[in-house]
């Protein structure tokens, strides 16, 4: 890692990525932004040919010690041990300080005290000594990890004086910093004692992007800062920071067409100096900056200021690592591809966006039918079936009705990283890899669904030499599947899969050739499936009903459908049929045509009638009204009959009935409940009148009626 730091496509923040190849569970990230003093000193000692070296505890060793349970060692032997400091000191004392100084925020106070100080020097030793006060004599009680790590930088530090170097420079946490620095006052057998018997595991080591948001405290990193991005500017700008700042922020807020001018910069520059002044600071930190902005550029609106924090606080930087450092192949394919589909750009950005979205279509989608998208369909479909959710692909249904669109979101994050080195196992390029994939999990599912949604992905992904092993496998399922249930509720994705594989030209013989052997199975076993069941389990094959209804209604197969509807037909027609399943059956051959208004007014007629009982009537009519309530607003009679029987449900049962009516109509449009109002209004006599005469429109023309009264409202 350190001969690639002269590399100049090497960009910060990035992160050192360490693993064990054998055990991709164990990882760790060492990030490094600009202004880390890591960073500065590696890339001094890079250009001054300084010889420089790691001396934290090696991952390795971290790795073997990981579940390991083992006792306290001693901090520091022949010094007698202070008496016990309160839990707040024992957990968090630099934060004591802090409350002590004032400071509600630690990383505030460290940041007023320390980082905005001009006289370095002075500094350093400032430091070391506050430290040296909170550690000797010992009163909080280190971990054996801390006291493993400074054992082995003791060790490090005497082997670098052996070598005879003039100075020895130490770039360490400042909690380190007065035990390193007495490292005289330990035995170099006491050091040794301490880390005797440490087993070492080989591990793996690569440069990644690292970002801002990644780094802030708030992204989980323990060791991050809260506020990169303003440390950033605090770094390149120290003379000059809160002009800067104010500068920056009033652009930000101008780009996002917010009327802020100069003028006001240079106004919440001067209250933030005079905060800091009242406050007895020598400059303004962040916290003043924050409040002059608020009150100056933002006009106290909190939501201008979440902006400002966003960008010019936390900061959205994505480093940068060249491509020719080493990386495993899977990455390398990645990379290419990434190249090859013109979506390089969005790999790496932090932050949600949609795929090639425009000012006039801020979705965006992609068309299958161009080469290129599809191949961007593809990438992002292979890199799902690896775990990897870089893409998050969106219903069409609300935004478009085209089988050829997709519509994806994107969210980049640094955890790709050990994702793709976990999966370079299965293969070194993304289709070999997401191909195997997808046998591996094939061979495992243990349902008909899980398989049925594992065939969609891999057709999606256009993994053909998964095809044959994956169907063989999902052949033998079904030729052992009794439930009907279960192949009802997996018609609806190999539907899907036929229709995908119309859209992206792949060979789907064999998913058709299952459909074949299922579908006369379910319509021959519904009927008797529907018959003597439970209500929760009803509604569970209501669902099923519906959208196989409509997946066999995209097919198109007329063998399908004719055996459908009369399977559809039997569950209408059954006494012994659960009553929501009727309802519903009923409703879909009516909307097929294959009832005409006058016998769906019978069903309903005998359905509401006296002999049934008022629970299984209100199943029935929330089954037979699913999905729009235009049938009682042009048929009167439905209306009619309906009214009827609410008007004669008994006081006592009415309440209990209530619940299930509302659930019905609130599924209804708010015009068809308005329409239904004002037939509620006008009564018994005027609701029978139809506000259009059909007999003075052709019968051609007859459906489009509904759907013309509904747009008019």
């Amino acid at each position: 890692m350190l001969k690639q730091l002269g590399h100049e496509g090497l960009e910060p923040p990035l992160a050192i990525l360490i693993y064990n190849p054998k055990n991709l569970q164990q990882a760790a990230y060492y990030p490094f932004a600009e202004f880390s003093p890591e960073w500065q000193a590696l890339q001094y000692a890079h250009q001054n040919d300084v010889p420089v070296q790691f001396m934290d505890l090696p991952a390795g060793y971290s790795f073997a010690l990981e579940g390991v349970v083992e006792n306290q060692f001693e901090l520091f032997q022949g010094e007698e041990t202070a008496m016990p400091v309160s839990e707040h000191w024992q957990q968090d004392p630099l934060g004591q300080l802090a409350q002590i100084a004032g400071y509600s925020d630690r990383e505030r106070w460290w940041e007023v005290t320390f980082e905005q100080q001009s006289n370095e020097l002075a500094i350093f030793p400032a430091i070391t000594q506050m430290i040296d006060a909170l550690r000797f004599p010992p009163a909080r009680e280190e971990t054996a990890e801390t006291i493993r790590r400074e054992a082995f930088m003791r060790e490090t530090i005497r082997k670098a004086r052996k070598s005879d170097y003039e100075k020895i420079a130490v770039v360490c946490g400042a909690w380190h910093a007065p035990v390193l620095e007495r490292i005289d006052e330990y035995t170099a057998s006491s050091d040794k004692a301490i880390l005797r018997g440490l087993k070492k595991l080989k591990v793996a080591a690569t440069w990644i992007p690292w970002s801002y948001p990644r780094l802030a405290r708030s992204s989980g990193y323990a060791a991050g800062v809260i506020s990169p991005a303003w440390y950033e500017l605090l770094f390149q700008k120290r003379g000059d920071t809160v002009i800067h700042w104010m500068v920056n922020a009033a652009q930000l807020l101008r780009k996002n067409d917010l009327q802020v001018s100069p003028a006001h910069a240079q106004e919440a520059s001067r209250l933030a100096l005079t905060l800091a002044g009242l406050r007895e600071r020598s400059v303004p930190g962040l916290q003043e900056l924050e409040e002059a902005a608020l009150s100056i550029l933002c006009e106290a609106q909190t939501s201008r200021m979440d902006l400002i924090r966003e960008q010019l606080v936390i900061g959205d930087r994505v480093g940068q690592v060249p491509e020719d450092i080493p990386v495993p192949p899977l990455q390398k394919d990645i990379e290419q591809l990434l190249k090859s589909t013109r979506m390089k750009s969005y790999w790496g950005k932090e932050g949600k966006f949609w795929l090639k979205a425009t000012k006039s279509n801020p979705y965006g989608f992609i068309d299958l039918r161009k080469d290129n998208d599809r191949e961007k369909s593809l990438l992002l479909h292979r890199l799902l079936i690896l775990d990897i959710p870089w893409g998050s692909q969106k219903s069409t249904s609300d935004l478009t009705k085209s089988g050829f669109k997709e519509i994806w979101q994107l969210q980049w994050k640094p955890d790709f990283a050990i994702l793709i080195i976990e999966k370079s196992a299965l293969g070194n390029t993304l289709l070999e890899a997401a191909t195997h994939q997808v046998i591996q999990e094939a061979g495992l599912a243990d349902n008909l669904k899980t398989l049925t949604e594992l065939v969609l992905q891999m057709l999606q992904a256009d993994l053909s030499a998964a095809i044959a092993p994956v169907m063989e496998i999902f052949q033998r399922m079904v030729a052992a599947a009794r439930d009907v249930q279960i192949l009802l509720a997996g018609l609806p994705p190999l539907v899907t899969i036929i229709r995908f594989g119309d859209t992206r030209q792949t060979d789907v013989a064999a998913v058709e050739q299952v459909l074949n052997e299922i579908v006369p199975r379910i319509c021959l076993g519904l009927p008797g499936i529907c018959q003597g069941i439970e209500e929760e389990v009803a509604r569970e094959i209501f669902q099923d009903i519906v959208r196989a209804n409509h997946a066999l209604a995209q097919l198109n197969r007329e063998d399908f459908t004719d055996d459908w509807y009369a399977a559809l037909q039997k569950i209408a027609d059954a006494r012994q049929s659960q009553p929501l399943l009727q309802g519903v059956t009923a409703r879909l051959l009516f909307d097929k045509g294959l009832e005409t208004h006058l016998e769906s007014e019978k069903r309903m007629h005998l359905a509401l009638s006296a002999g049934q009982s008022i629970p299984d009537a209100a199943q029935w009519l929330e089954g037979f009204l699913y999905g729009s309530g235009l049938i009682l607003i042009h048929y009167p009679p439905l209306w009619q009959l309906l009214d009827d029987w609410v008007r004669e449900l008994p006081e006592v049962t009415f309440p209990e009935i209530l619940p299930l009516l509302r659930r019905t109509f609130s599924s209804f449009s708010p015009t068809e409940r308005s329409r239904m109002l004002q037939l509620a209004k006008k009564g018994r006599t005027e609701a029978g009148q139809e506000e259009l005469n059909p007999e003075a429109v052709p019968e051609a023309a007859l459906p489009l009626l509904d759907t013309i009264q509904m747009l008019l409202g």
